[in-house]
C-alpha cells in the first residue's frame, strides 16, 4: 500500500472543501502520483532512526519503557527520570 494511499485524498479533499487548500498547491493527485513514484525511498528515510526528532526520540523512548502517554503525572515521572539519567552522564 502507497504511503499515501489513504492520507493523502483525504486530507487534501478536507483542505479543498474547507477552502484551506492554497489556490497556488498542487492537486492532492499530483501529491499521491509523487508519494507513490518515491514510496521506496520515503519508507527508508521515515523508518531511519537516525532522522528522528529528539522530540520524537523521547516520546518513542517513553512509549518504550510503558508510560502511557495520555497520562500526564506519568509522563512527568518519566521526564523527571529521564532528566536525571541525562545529570548523570
Amino acid at each position: 500500500m502507497s504511503p499515501c494511499s489513504k492520507a493523502v485524498p483525504s486530507h487534501g479533499s478536507f483542505f479543498a472543501d474547507t477552502g484551506l487548500l492554497d489556490p497556488a498547491s498542487d492537486d492532492p493527485d499530483a501529491l499521491c502520483s509523487h508519494l507513490e513514484r518515491i514510496s521506496g525511498r520515503f519508507r527508508r528515510r521515515t523508518a531511519d532512526r537516525s532522522r528522528y526528532s529528539p522530540g520524537k526520540r523521547f516520546w518513542l523512548a517513553a512509549a518504550a519503557a510503558g508510560v502511557d502517554i495520555e497520562d500526564d503525572r506519568a509522563v512527568a515521572t518519566y521526564v523527571k527520570q529521564f532528566n536525571a539519567r541525562l545529570d548523570a552522564e
